[in-house]
């Protein structure tokens, strides 16, 4: 709890969602996947997170705010880009986390960094491999990725 507390965000995707809280997120239905989101962030911010992103595949990604006592924690969804014929998902997360990190710290928004670590995860899954499989800045379009 001690670790958890120290988080800016706890960055999980939705396996390790289920692991920390017991409780499955449900990706298929969006009623169902903000119900059950809220729920597991509830139980992770008992144990002292107070941001959670989780990342859901080709669902995309949601982020969840602690809010007052009493209040459901805020929740922003962000979908997944259009189906992409995945030949690799290792290494997908790495990829999602590394983007996200180099576009908050050029001062992106979250959902401006989440749109975008969303698409370069995209992109990786199309190649073998997992760090072989990260798209080099020279390979990414300048209006999409403007950190290239």
């Amino acid at each position: 709890q001690d670790m958890l507390s120290a988080c800016d965000i706890l960055c999980v995707n939705e396996s390790e969602a289920k692991a920390l809280s017991g409780v499955e997120i449900n990706c298929e239905d969006p009623e169902n996947l903000e119900k059950s989101a809220v729920k597991a962030a509830q139980i992770l911010f008992e144990k002292k997170c107070s941001r959670i992103l989780m990342t859901l595949g080709p669902h995309g990604s949601c982020l969840l705010d602690k809010s007052e006592a009493g209040s459901p924690p805020s929740f922003f969804h962000v979908k997944g880009g259009p189906p992409v014929k995945a030949v690799d998902t290792a290494g997908a997360g790495d990829a999602y986390l590394g983007a996200l990190a180099a576009f908050l710290a050029s001062g992106s928004s979250v959902s401006q960094a989440m749109t975008g670590a969303g698409r370069l995860a995209s992109l990786s899954v199309q190649r073998p491999g997992a760090q072989s499989s990260f798209p080099h800045a020279s390979e990414l379009d300048q209006s999409s990725f403007p950190l290239a």
